[in-house]
């Protein structure tokens, strides 16, 4: 899935953000909010806990696989 398409999930949970602020967040330059986290979590179906104990570029990586399959595009 896109950043457009997270985003549109994410604010289907009502958060408001926007294609450029989950840039920022992949990239490190914006922080995330704990409801931020809570409904990200709940799109790519893992526990909170997990998001905190990886390291490196893992949230770019996981999130686009996820939410790739998400779409149908495995």
């Amino acid at each position: 899935m896109s950043q457009m398409g997270l985003a549109a999930k994410l604010q289907v949970m009502g958060i408001v953000i926007d294609r450029s602020a989950i840039a920022k967040v992949e990239t490190g330059r914006r922080p995330v909010s704990d409801i931020e986290i809570a409904a990200i979590s709940r799109i790519l179906n893992v526990q909170i806990e997990w998001l905190f104990a990886q390291s490196g570029d893992w949230f770019k990586q996981f999130a686009e696989q996820q939410l790739d399959s998400l779409d149908g595009k495995d």
